[in-house]
């Protein structure tokens, strides 16, 4: 895979399909990171999603891809881990301390999907909140206590739910306090804490295709009847509804008004109880004189969120809807749908019908929520032609294959109601959102007809008056098409809608037949004979019923056995109709079954190497279908169908020790029979050395993690987590389709720590995030000051002031308070279990462990502690390294003890033009080759100068901004590396934002094609993409800043031919003849944090000339490169001549010419006077020296040089650097 790159010339070049800047990414502290694999080679924007933990899930995305790059654990998590897994569609990150409360049903597994995540809107780069839903299960329905760092948005206490919001920024503080906070996650709460998930319309002569008029005739137009309309709103101009509409009311955030902007809301309405009015009766609704309460649950834009719905839920409830018309959904999943069970309680309630489109999606499995939940009805779509229609979403509920849809409606071409936004009266649309309101149309002449009906009574009778539709799977149709003159005039009916057997478990032999009932009702007051039929496609005899006729009496019910047989040799899913017959009278009942094939609950037990038991986590694909089944983490069994699968995994240990042990495992077959079980132990597994040979400083791994990945039919599974220092392996013999992956970054530690003594011990990661940092050494007694008022600290001159707040029972403001308190006190430093939000004169620590912070709390309850902290503003050597060993866990092959003399050594500058002390943010992106990707994410700070090593064999670039401004919060601007494959052994060296900023003809730019110029032609086209903001060093590519305006123009013989109205960025038809151009390029960049480089201008003449059709040809554009002595601020000392070199190149493939002319300009007044500087050749460059200027001036340079081809350059730099 290209690694995601950092350019901008999406816009500018379509062909290229240029990735995005990885800044847009969005800040993020620095954590534990990365990786992914993918089998693509196509560059993709880097996006973030931020987890409901306070973690950042770095990812890129193609078109049948996402691939996670980074797991970012900010200050304050380090060392509680995650697990990242993947296979096909499925992409989780799962961090460990939310493990059990998702095993457990408390916590919504939807929260961890970062497919769902992003395919739902929530993205970093799309959202800055995160929205959740609370909610009590308990009798009481009391809403719970909400932390300080959301805002509750909608109340529903009814329901014992409440919407909240979280600031992305403050959802690792808003993770602290929940699950600190007694009333929610105690162990004896009731309380569920649920994503509220984004959810969208169902959208992709009908009234006469249900027998609506026929209905009309009878007397039954929905007068009397009330229908909530749960939908985008209305048009409140609308003819058709301005004397249907009783009551509206808009629950989506920031919008007052129910006022359809959309139109499907308008629609839908219109289809239900549009009178008609603008088309002189022609575009009828089903149900012209029912009561609409329009409920504006979605935004204008289609989709909404589920609060919004749940809300509307139950307001239609309470306002006394007979009929719930949902046309909207989102993707179901078995546990953690608020929808599904606001659903449930308001039906049993209230007795409130509600009706749902089945969904778009068109495939098997895939009816939506809130439309798979039980007492809900489903609607499927039809054509005018009664076929189903081919979005129509299908059956059965994959989890228990549970009978949905249960009935179909006419949804393809259907002509109602249009919202003005739409420009036309009426409009024709396609879609389960059509089809659901023709159901609730027909659900209110029907409630109608039957006044003291509930909504449990009109499903059934609607689906009983249903009419199958031939060759049509009832997993397609339910029922079969809506019938609504046959539900009006039904007399009997059957109470059971739908008969679902669902999911009949292996073993079969010895099993008693599965029996159904179908109780039929006869409200008359007089008898009704049934002649029952069964049909279908399962096998004779398979489905039986008890009796072929029924005698129902008058105002009473009978029931009628249904008995499904059981057997190996009839393991399948078969689906049919069970039809009651009374002269006109017809009740159709859907049945269902699945007879599991031969399936296991195979033992699943994992423990570490002491025999204790501990949680893992294992992916097993069938080696026939591909598919991937993963465990429960908290299940002591795994139910597997019988056959072989290829299996990877970990066994995971207690995160939060020093000791943390992971064992990885792998089998490329392993047969799933009678007797088979997983049993995997830390016992059995070597151990992995992980380090750094000979490394020359103190140095630890500050971030790394593990991938162990195996090939399956279709695609690729695999499970990433961070490493630990006792990482072992399973042997498993050679496997060709596995391979086990490390990447790691390494550097010295801002901040160790040890306990004195005799008895003295290693304190675990430290983390000092100062924007300066310390190079120093503290020593001092432990005070412990956690639960002491701030206001009553005592004198702790001379001592290291100690806060252990394990259960976070204060909030983060009174950690900090301590913190300052503790300073003004006299505290040398302070050591702090809890992350602390500010800075100080004197250390503040952060410890990582909490067994190391019990520990403390118990040594310091005991007696004195004495502590030692070393600080380290800066790393002098780091380490960036990734490895992949195929074929297997073979210990023998798995050494990552890296050899520094065998790695790349860079020796890196990292300069800083802003000038302000900071932690800046870096991404290193990596390819190793073989399938791999990923990204290492570091904070460091600037300036600084270090030695770097590389694995080599291994593609790297870098992405580093310069940090943000702390008042606007505006990030400063970030430069990228050309992608480098770096042999072993010492390297040229590299100088990152070193001055003079200016524009830079780079080596290339990172495209989904590859690494291409950075000026090219190609046929008749010339693409133009020149740093204007960039170091001097081509491998290094600036990215353009929100504040940076500029244009491009391109001209021949003075005439302009081409504007581009962005700093150095432009695509331009050319000529087709060749010849001279002029192109000229302008960039300005102000703002109080931006000191230099205002404003920068670059001239170029040079000769194009065309290629072979489709060849890239690479102009020569001269390119004025300095190297002065200007130190790590890009400043120059006042009073002294500044020296150096300038260079001028051009970029690779362009043609080669002799440079003639060069010159020197400089200015002290922002160009309006310009004088000479010295200069003089010295080989392929020229020594140039500036006269000294005085402290606080800025010095600008203004250079031109020529070739002996005609090709020429002009560059200026205001303010190219400023005299200190």
């Amino acid at each position: 895979m290209r690694s995601p790159a950092l350019w901008r010339l999406a816009a500018v070049i379509g062909a290229l399909s240029l990735a995005a800047p990885a800044a847009a990414a969005g800040a993020a502290p620095p954590g534990l990171p990365p990786l992914g694999t993918s089998d693509h080679a196509e560059s993709a924007p880097v996006r973030s999603v931020t987890l409901i933990t306070g973690d950042r899930v770095v990812f890129s995305e193609s078109e049948d891809e996402l691939t996670v790059l980074a797991v970012e654990q900010p200050e304050g998590r380090r060392g509680i881990g995650w697990l990242h897994t993947f296979h096909g569609d499925t992409v989780s990150v799962l961090p460990y301390d939310a493990m059990e409360l998702v095993s457990t049903g408390r916590l919504d597994p939807r929260l961890f999907d970062i497919t769902g995540l992003v395919a739902q809107g929530l993205a970093d780069d799309e959202t800055d909140t995160l929205g959740l839903i609370m909610a009590d299960h308990g009798e009481a329905r009391t809403l719970s206590a909400v932390p300080s760092t959301a805002e509750v948005t909608a109340a529903m206490p009814d329901l014992g739910m409440q919407a909240v919001s979280v600031d992305r920024s403050d959802t690792q503080e808003f993770w602290t306090d929940l699950v600190a906070a007694p009333a929610v996650f105690a162990a004896d709460s009731v309380d569920t804490v649920w994503l509220d998930g984004r959810v969208r319309a169902s959208l992709d002569v009908s009234a006469e295709l249900v027998g609506a008029p026929e209905a009309w005739e009878t007397g039954f137009t929905g007068e009397g009847v009330r229908v909530a309309v749960l939908d985008t709103g209305y048009d409140t101009e609308h003819p058709d509804l301005t004397d249907a509409v009783v009551e509206a009311r808009s629950f989506v955030d920031g919008v007052s008004s129910a006022h359809d902007g959309r139109g499907h809301g308008t629609h839908v309405a219109g289809t239900i109880a549009g009178s008609g009015a603008a088309s002189e009766g022609r575009y009828r609704g089903v149900a012209p004189d029912a009561d609409l309460l329009i409920g504006k649950v979605l935004g204008d834009d289609g989709w909404g969120d589920e609060s919004w719905i749940i809300a509307g839920m139950e307001w239609a409830a309470r306002q006394g809807a007979d009929v719930v018309n949902l046309s909207l959904g989102q993707a179901a999943v078995p546990t953690g749908d608020p929808m599904i069970d606001a659903a449930e309680r308001l039906s049993e309630e209230h007795g409130t019908l509600i009706v749902a489109a089945a969904g778009n999606d068109g495939q098997r499995g895939t009816v939506s929520s809130p439309a798979v939940a039980d007492s809900v009805l489903a609607v499927a779509s039809t054509t005018k032609d009664d076929e189903l229609s081919d979005f129509s979403s299908q059956g059965p509920r994959p989890w228990d294959f549970g009978l949905k849809p249960e009935i179909a409606a006419p949804g393809s071409d259907i002509t109602a109601a249009g919202a003005g936004v739409t420009g036309a009266r009426y409009q024709t649309y396609s879609g389960t959102s059509m089809a659901a309101p023709h159901v609730a149309g027909a659900a209110a002449l029907l409630a109608q007809a039957r006044p003291t009906a509930t909504g449990a009574e009109l499903k059934s009778v609607l689906v009983g008056a249903a009419a199958p539709l031939p060759g049509v799977d009832v997993h397609g149709q339910g029922a079969g098409r809506l019938d609504v003159l046959r539900a009006v005039e039904a007399e009997v009916f059957a109470e059971t809608a739908v008969l679902a057997f669902g999911l009949q478990s292996w073993p079969h032999e010895d099993a008693e037949d599965a029996v159904g009932s179908i109780e039929y009702r006869n409200p008359t007051d007089e008898d009704v004979r049934l002649t029952l039929s069964v049909d279908g496609d399962a096998p004779d005899g398979l489905v039986a019923l008890e009796a072929t006729t029924v005698l129902v009496p008058a105002g009473g019910s009978a029931a009628v056995a249904v008995r499904a047989a059981r057997g190996a040799e009839v393991v399948g899913e078969y689906t049919g109709h069970i039809t009651a017959r009374s002269g006109d009278q017809r009740i159709t009942t859907p049945w269902s079954i699945h007879v599991e094939k031969e399936a296991f609950d195979v033992p699943l037990e994992f423990t570490d190497s002491e025999g204790e038991a501990v949680v893992g986590a294992v992916l097993l694909a069938d080696l026939d279908t591909g598919e991937v089944t993963m465990n429960d983490y908290l299940a002591d069994h795994i139910r597997l169908y019988a056959g072989d699968y290829r299996l990877v995994g970990f066994v995971l240990g207690e995160y939060g020790e020093p000791d943390q042990q992971q064992t990885a495992f792998a089998a490329d077959r392993f047969t799933v029979e009678e007797g088979a079980a997983l049993r995997f132990s830390g016992r059995d597994g070597e151990p992995v050395e992980i380090g750094i040979e000979d490394a020359a400083h103190d140095i630890a791994q500050a971030r790394g993690g593990l991938i162990l990945s195996a090939d399956r039919p279709g695609g690729r599974m695999g499970l990433h987590m961070w490493s630990t220092p006792d990482t072992r392996v399973i042997p498993s013999g050679p496997l060709q389709a596995v391979d086990f992956h490390y990447y790691g970054y390494w550097e010295r530690p801002s901040a160790r720590g040890r306990v004195l003594g005799a008895d003295g011990f290693a304190l675990g990661p430290l983390s000092e995030t100062s924007a300066s940092g310390f190079d120093r050494t503290v020593r001092g007694t432990l005070s412990d000051i956690t639960t002491m008022p701030p206001a009553e600290l005592p004198d702790l001159t001379g001592r290291i002031a100690f806060i252990a707040d394990l259960e976070w029972q204060s909030d983060p403001d009174h950690h900090d308070a301590l913190a300052q308190a503790a300073v003004e006190r006299g505290a040398e430093a302070v050591l702090s279990y809890n992350f602390l939000y500010q800075e100080a004169a004197v250390p503040l620590v952060e410890l990582g462990l909490p067994s190391d912070a019990r520990l403390l709390l118990e040594r310091t309850a005991s007696g004195p502690t004495d502590v030692e902290l070393t600080l380290a503003a800066t790393t002098p050597e780091a380490y960036f390294l990734a490895d992949t060993v195929a074929g297997g866990l073979e210990p023998d092959l798995i050494d990552w003890r890296f050899e520094r003399a065998e790695l790349a050594q860079v020796e890196a500058g990292y300069h800083n033009p802003i000038g302000v002390p900071g932690q800046s943010q870096a991404m290193v992106f990596y390819d190793t080759g073989d399938r791999t990707t990923g990204l290492l994410a570091y904070g460091y700070r600037l300036p600084t100068e270090r030695t770097e090593y590389y694995s080599p064999g291994v593609s790297w670039e870098r992405s580093l901004d310069l940090g943000y401004d702390t008042e606007s919060f505006v990030r400063y601007p970030t430069l990228q590396t050309l992608p480098e494959t770096l042999a072993g052994g010492p390297q040229p060296r590299h100088d990152l934002w070193a001055g003079p900023i200016g524009p830079t003809v780079t080596d290339g730019v990172v495209t989904a094609e590859g690494v291409l110029p950075s000026v090219f032609r190609r046929d008749d086209e010339l693409v133009v993409a020149v740093s204007m903001f960039g170091d001097d060093d081509p491998r290094n590519l600036a990215v353009d800043h929100e504040i940076d305006s500029g244009t491009t123009v391109l001209r021949r013989d003075g005439a302009e031919i081409g504007r581009g109205e962005s700093p150095g960025t432009g695509a331009f038809a050319l000529p087709a003849s060749d010849g001279f151009y002029e192109l000229s390029a302008t960039g300005v960049r102000t703002a109080d944090w931006w000191r230099m480089s205002t404003e920068v201008r670059a001239d170029w003449r040079f000769r194009s000339t065309g290629g072979e059709p489709g060849d890239v040809v690479v102009p020569r554009l001269l390119d004025v490169r300095y190297d002065l002595d200007l130190d790590e601020l890009n400043t120059a000392a006042a009073d002294v001549p500044v020296t150096g070199t300038a260079t001028v190149a051009a970029p690779p493939g362009a043609t080669t010419a002799p440079v003639t002319e060069f010159a020197l300009s400089y200015s002290l007044d922002d160009g309006a006077t310009w004088h000479d500087a010295a200069i003089s050749p010295n080989g392929d460059s020229w020594t140039v020296e500036i006269p000294a200027a005085g402290q606080d001036e800025h010095v600008s340079l203004r250079a031109s040089a020529s070739d002996e081809d005609g090709h020429s350059v002009t560059e200026t730099i205001t303010r190219a650097y400023l005299v200190r």
